[in-house]
């Protein structure tokens, strides 16, 4: 925040999320959704002032892909999945 204007900041910091993300993984989904991401916390950083914001953000946003999206779907009903084999 200190080089550049703030709007300039959260353009730069996001795309370097988003850069990650895009070696990370290979669907086009998951960029929009980290672009997203990324916009959202660096502007709570700049709105709140503490990266804690954006931390318990980014977490939310993982425990919720990973739960309710990805493979790992932790309330998935597991007797219907003994029934079936």
């Amino acid at each position: 925040m200190k080089l550049f204007n703030p709007i300039v900041a959260i353009l730069l910091t996001s795309l370097i999320f988003l850069a990650i993300h895009i070696k990370t993984w290979d669907e086009k989904f998951v960029w929009i959704g980290s672009l997203i991401l990324s916009l959202v916390c660096a502007m709570s950083v700049y709105f709140t002032k503490s990266i804690w914001t954006a931390i318990i953000i980014h977490n939310l946003n993982d425990f919720g892909f990973l739960t309710l999206v990805n493979s790992r779907n932790i309330f998935k009903d597991k007797t219907v999945e003994t029934a079936d084999r």
